[in-house]
């Protein structure tokens, strides 16, 4: 039941976000979420994320300052 209740309130956020933002802004955050996986799995199960994960991550990080940017 809890997670289709959050599923809920993502959409509804997913939806006000595409109305108020730029949409290939948004779209570029919402394509983060296996960040926040490689987050999950590093700080609460602990795993170890090689070299090419932690370049992922940042990467993607800097383009999303980018795209803000422009």
């Amino acid at each position: 039941m809890m997670v289709g209740t959050t599923n809920v309130g993502g959409m509804i956020t997913l939806v006000l976000a595409f109305q108020e933002g730029v949409t290939g802004l948004v779209s570029a955050i919402v394509a983060l979420n296996v960040l926040i996986i490689l987050l999950y799995t590093r700080m609460v199960l602990k795993e170890n994320l090689s070299r090419l994960e932690w370049t992922g991550a940042v990467l993607s990080l800097i383009g999303i300052v980018v795209l803000r940017l422009t």
